[in-house]
This record gives structure tokens, sequence and C-alpha cells, in this order.
């Protein structure tokens, strides 16, 4: 229990508490996530479509010179991320370690789930190995089960993002509108979260992947985020004075909505917390 304010003394509290907090400003920031790959594979076109590479340590994407199609596959561990999140940038960084031609790397996002089995292609890697149960393949999403419903991969035509690949080096695909879409997606329904597949065209490359033996060199999903603000009291999805006035409502009309410690009970001490959250660095 706490003791209850006078209105007068309600009236004086809450005037003197938003005369601050107008006086003030609010910080704003965000937050940086390097995300791993949870599983990757490249799909090696052929007719019977029985190629993989799950457990390799190289990815391809790009059309060979006897013009054979190959695409990468990567999904992403986002749970660095906190749920609620805004995401306001996201890049994709590989390391390239061959290529021929002068490849362009389109990232499309993958609509349905697939698999990374136990293949191994013998090196350079560049003729995939035979599928293992549960690879991903040209023509089955998880060998040898289940098909894709289309043959090459189901995943969104509009790339969301482009970047060329060189002979060698790091490459990042640049934060786009589309795809901070897909990341932000993800965040909000992580079953929905089967990556990207990297379409390569005027040439092919080869990247590392996550079974690569130099850590330094593994593919990484960079994500910019903006955490959720507990300040948010109303849940209007920005930080505002009005959050301010809702909380004060609450406080003085005895809501245990206003518990913001959640110590069990209103007290002094929660107005002390909420105003610690509303200047803290969040939008």
């Amino acid at each position: 229990m706490r003791e209850r304010a006078t209105p007068m003394r309600a009236l004086w509290m809450t005037t003197a508490l938003v005369s601050t907090v107008c006086a003030l400003p609010r910080a704003v920031g965000a937050d940086l996530a390097s995300c791993p790959p949870v599983r990757d594979n490249t799909l090696y076109e052929s007719i019977d479509g029985t190629l993989s590479n799950g457990a390799g340590p190289h990815l391809f994407a790009g059309v060979t010179s006897e013009g054979l199609i190959r695409e990468a596959l990567m999904s992403f561990n986002l749970a660095a991320i906190p749920a609620g999140s805004t995401v306001t940038s996201a890049t994709l960084v590989v390391t390239v370690s061959r290529a021929n031609g002068a490849p362009i790397g389109t990232l499309h996002r993958v609509l349905s789930p697939w698999g990374e089995g136990a293949s191994v292609a013998s090196e350079p890697g560049g003729e995939g190995a035979q599928a293992a149960a549960g690879d991903a393949t040209w023509t089955h999403a998880f060998w040898p089960d289940v098909p894709w419903n289309t043959v090459g991969g189901d995943v969104f035509l509009d790339p969301s993002s482009l970047a060329a690949l060189p002979p060698a080096g790091v490459v990042t695909w640049p934060s786009t509108s589309a795809l901070v879409a897909d990341v932000q997606g993800w965040l909000e329904q992580p079953g929905a979260n089967f990556g990207w597949m990297v379409v390569g065209f005027g040439g092919a490359a080869r990247f590392s992947s996550r079974e690569s033996s130099l850590a330094g060199s593994r593919p990484a999903l960079v994500v910019e985020y903006t955490p959720p603000c507990a300040a948010d009291f109303n849940g209007s999805g920005a930080v505002s004075v009005q959050d301010i006035f809702d909380f004060l409502t609450a406080y003085f009309g005895g809501d245990l909505a206003a518990d913001f410690n959640a110590s069990g009970g209103v007290s002094v001490q929660d107005i002390l917390d909420f105003l610690a959250a509303y200047f803290s660095p969040c939008a």
C-alpha cells in the first residue's frame, strides 16, 4: 500500500513532473547486432536434383562457364535482437574467395523452409556432392522427401538488395527498405524466417559458409535496431509527453498498471523508474 496523495498535491506533482519533462531533451539511440547464420547451402542446377553442399566450407552463386546455375541459401539467428524492436538498417556481409566474370549478386527472400544436411563437396566445391538426408537441392527443399514448389527454390522475385562480387574480398549487400522489411518481418514472425537466396548473373562467385574454418570469413547479418521502449506507457508505438500524462493518471487513480517496476504495489519508486526509462536512449 502507498499513501494516497491529496488532489492538490497530485495536481502540483503532475504539473512539476510534466514541466520538467517538457524542458529536458530525450536521448535517442540505436543498438547493433551481428547475427550468425544458423544454416546455409548451395543449390546446384542438375536434371535429377541430387547435388548439395550442406556441410561444406563454401557457398556458390552465379552461372558457371558451362552455363549451370548455382544459388546460395542463408538463414540467420535473430535472437540477439529483442522482440518488439524496430529495425532501422540491415546489411549482409560475406567473404568471396574466388570469382569468374564480373558477377552481380541479388538477394531474394526465401518463402519456404529448407534444409542443411551433411553433404560436403570435394574442393574446390563447385561441382557439389551427393545430397544427404535433409539437404536443400535444385529440386528439393529437403532431400529426398520435400520438393520445392518451384524448381530452383521458392523465393520472392523482386530482389531485396544487390552487390558486385569481386574476385576476392569482403562484400556487403547494402541496407535497403526491402532488406529492412525482410528482417523486421522475421523479427515479428520468426516462423517465416527462411533467409535469403543469393542469385548471381554475369559470372559466378564462391564465398565462405558458416562451416568455414576461418571464423572471421563466415557470413554475418548486421542489424541496427531501436529496442522497444518501456516508457511507451500507452502503447502508441512512440514515446511522448502523453505517456507521462497517462502514467500519472494511472498512478493517481490507483491503477496497478502504474506498478512500473512490477514490485507488486504502486509507489513513488514507480514514478522514478518510469522517468528513468523515459530518458533512456530509446525512441
